[in-house]
């Protein structure tokens, strides 16, 4: 039987790039899917954009008041008939073969996870996500705790490790809900990586990651908590996950130019070598954007994500 998937695409007054987005999946060459809009409450354009596609794989939901990001998703899990789901963000794209890639990943691995590699980009430049010459496959879960860099954009969901979970998306969290599911994922079953770029991620001002920058370090501490309490998470691995957010924490804080509490957690917090810590306490001394623009010169990654 050939597999089908159930795209889930989440819109709140998502006007400006809507109509891309669902162009680039009912585009897709791997034709068994359906398309779930779950429309949260929008108030702009957005149902008449949807409107204007005529194509039976589509259903429509509103949900008529203001649901959280995890629970609008968790909606559309609700719905979903396929074996494996995916999550389009509404500004984001996918290339024309992202599913049918992902089948021929499918009839070869057993994986809770599949993804591809991503192009960020904005109305400049773009970059990709993975570098070519590093492996993403198997098992991730120790990769992801101490530099988590899964866009949930990228990923397909095995719906048969999905359904072995106590629950979906935790509908509390406001930033870190995919962290959370994809560790909990990963705990059960290994993931496959595709490195060609099948999916696009739009950077702009109103992405979370720069709304709420600082509620993800609040946020996934209390996911590698639950994760050691509930899910008997290692001490080692426990302690690497908090030693990670904190230096996430510290690298913030300095981008934001408090260089003083970014020192203080370096020094106080942080348990990293001598020379490890010495060598990032001098570089804040400096500005982030002084030591960005000297790093450019060596690296051509400088797209702000």
């Amino acid at each position: 039987m050939e597999i089908k998937f159930s795209v889930i695409v989440n819109c709140k007054n998502s006007q400006e790039y809507l109509n891309d987005c669902l162009e680039s999946i009912l585009n897709q060459s791997h034709k068994n899917f359906e398309l779930i809009i779950i429309d949260n409450n929008s108030i702009d354009s957005t149902f008449n954009i949807i409107n204007t596609f005529n194509d039976e794989r589509i259903k429509y939901y509103n949900t008529e008041r203001d649901l959280s990001l995890g629970a609008a998703r968790n909606l559309g899990i609700k719905y979903s008939t396929g074996s494996y789901i995916g999550f389009l963000d509404s500004d984001d794209l996918w290339h024309k073969n992202k599913l049918e890639e992902t089948r021929k990943t499918i009839e070869l691995y057993d994986s809770s996870i599949i993804y591809s590699n991503v192009s960020y980009f904005n109305e400049k430049k773009s970059q990709k996500l993975y570098s070519n010459d590093k492996s993403f496959n198997s098992n991730i879960f120790e990769q992801q705790i101490e530099s988590y860099n899964l866009c949930i954009s990228s990923c397909i969901i095995n719906k048969f490790y999905l359904l072995k979970l106590d629950f979906y998306f935790d509908e509390k969290l406001e930033v870190c809900e995919d962290y959370d599911l994809f560790l909990r994922l990963l705990m059960q079953q290994s993931a496959s990586y595709i490195p060609e770029v099948l999916t696009r991620y739009r950077i702009h001002q109103n992405n979370l990651t720069k709304k709420k920058r600082f509620l993800f370090f609040e946020e996934r501490n209390f996911v590698v908590e639950r994760l050691k309490k509930v899910y008997h998470l290692s001490d080692f691995l426990y302690n690497r996950m908090i030693n990670q957010i904190l230096f996430d924490k510290c690298i913030a804080f300095w981008k934001e130019k408090n260089n003083s509490k970014a020192i203080s957690l370096l020094l106080h917090k942080i348990n990293f070598n001598f020379f490890k810590k010495g060598a990032y306490l001098f570089a804040f001394i400096f500005p982030y954007n002084t030591v960005v623009s000297i790093y450019k010169i060596f690296n051509t990654k400088n797209l702000d994500i």
